[in-house]
């Protein structure tokens, strides 16, 4: 049997995806949100979590995460780690509105701390998270500002226009 192996014949050893259950929500066409439901007495390395978009030609800002805890790890020295739970916001920049759902790729890495002390390899899940549907008829823009804001940039660029059509160059 492989350590692996022998870890899930321990009768106090979780499968993996029960020890680190995961849930994945779409509460906005551009925000995913994620959260990991930790067993007692398991912890998951924060800097082993990766989450991949399928297709890539989805961009999307580096995972956020939730506050994590530092732990003095016997093979990998000061590490942050999560116990319970780990929240992640996946905030996307470019979804067209006939995408329904987006397909993700999590890897995570996580230990067992009680005896018998294991960690678990890299375990990467695929799951799909349904998005809500596109609002019609509302215009999605970048950056918004408000009417007096719009106003305000408007009177400013016509006087430093002003100003600079009344400089001359010599």
């Amino acid at each position: 049997l492989t350590l692996t192996e022998q870890a899930y014949a321990e009768p106090d050893i979780l499968p993996v995806e029960q020890a680190f259950q995961l849930e994945a929500t779409a509460p906005t066409r551009d925000q995913i949100e994620l959260t990991w439901r930790i067993a007692d007495g398991y912890y998951l390395y924060r800097d082993r979590i990766q989450v991949v978009v399928e297709p890539d030609a989805i961009e999307h800002a580096p995972l956020e995460l939730s506050a994590s805890e530092s732990k003095q790890d016997e093979f990998l020295g000061n590490v942050q780690v999560f116990y319970q739970s780990a929240q992640g916001t996946l905030r996307l920049t470019t979804v067209p509105d006939s995408t329904q759902s987006l397909p993700l790729r999590v890897t995570i890495q996580g230990c067992h701390e009680k005896i018998p002390k294991i960690c678990y390899p890299p375990h990467t899940q695929s799951l799909v998270v349904p998005l809500p549907e596109p609002s019609p008829g509302i215009e999605r823009a970048s950056f918004p500002i408000s009417n007096s804001a719009h106003s305000n940039l408007v009177d400013k660029a016509n006087v430093l226009g002003s100003s600079l059509s009344s400089t001359s160059i010599e």
